[in-house]
């Protein structure tokens, strides 16, 4: 098994690496860790991954140690492949929506338990201007909230400095409106955002009926304009109200594109890597992700 470690994710969860990787041991896996030392080198270690283990074998699992978007990088990195290896989480990150959304503990037994013995879920991983990702896509306050976000801070102050830098990014862009289709509606939007799980950022449900193992993904659409509309949905956001309010169209759909203004940032499980315009689908290819039995 190949533990590919973002040491700056786990900093507050030593414990729980520690633990999980000692119940793996103790029941045989024969481990290697590595450790990331800036962006691309989760997605790099991935790949090498899938050309064949330390040991001159592939790997049985490659798990991501550390939060959404490390998740991000390594399944970048085996989709080059045709048939990778099933990918576990070890949830490390601040927020781990991932973790939330199939019911996977913090104890490092139940994390060994998933890794050893859990199901296997097929995925289809979401696709954008050729970049994938497992949970969210996202154009709006959300990316232009990533773009002002100070690591030092995240990692002095965790989840709070997200709501900093989106105060920041609210009063900076709090006017900008996008073009977007939805399969083939047109709408007008202060903010999209792509998920393909029922949490966005959080423990709350945003989209009801979304779900990893869903064929389709689901557009959250601010129909509402403006700095006030999008103060609304941060609200409702934060005390888990999004499927409630009137001005936020829920769609199920294969084919999102963002059009106009260009040049605007997209964020992908939590970190910006596009700019506007952008395609986003789904692959017809899945990839295998362990979750717990009870998932």
């Amino acid at each position: 098994m190949l533990v590919i470690l973002n040491p700056i994710a786990g900093r507050r969860r030593r414990g729980l690496l520690r633990g999980t990787l000692a119940a793996l041991g103790a029941r045989g896996t024969i481990l290697t860790v590595r450790e990331t030392k800036g962006p691309g080198d989760a997605e790099a270690f991935a790949r090498e991954a899938i050309a064949g283990g330390d040991l001159g074998a592939p790997y049985d699992v490659v798990a991501a140690a550390g939060g959404d978007g490390t998740l991000n990088e390594v399944i970048n990195g085996l989709s080059a492949a045709a048939e990778p290896p099933p990918l576990a989480s070890v949830p490390l990150g601040t927020i781990n929506v991932l973790a939330r959304e199939i019911g996977l503990s913090r104890r490092p037994a139940a994390v060994a338990d998933t890794i050893l013995g859990g199901s296997t879920l097929p995925v289809r991983l979401g696709i954008a201007n050729g970049r994938r990702f497992l949970l969210t896509a996202g154009a709006g306050i959300d990316a232009a909230a990533v773009a002002r976000l100070s690591p030092g801070l995240k990692r002095l102050i965790g989840r709070a400095a997200y709501f900093f830098a989106a105060t920041q990014a609210l009063i900076a862009k709090g006017d900008t409106t996008f073009e977007v289709e939805v399969e083939e509606a047109r709408f007008r939007a202060s903010s999209v955002i792509v998920v393909h799980a029922s949490r966005y950022a959080s423990h709350h449900i945003a989209a009801p009926g979304a779900s990893l193992s869903d064929p389709h993904l689901h557009a959250l659409v601010s129909l509402g304009h403006g700095r006030a509309a999008l103060l609304r949905c941060a609200l409702a956001w934060a005390t888990g109200r999004i499927p409630d309010q009137p001005d936020i169209r829920i769609l199920p759909a294969r084919r999102i594109a963002i059009a106009a203004p260009a040049g605007r940032p997209v964020q992908l499980d939590g970190d910006n890597w596009l700019t506007t315009p952008v395609e986003i689908g789904l692959e017809e290819r899945p990839i295998s992700l362990l979750v717990p039995r009870s998932a």
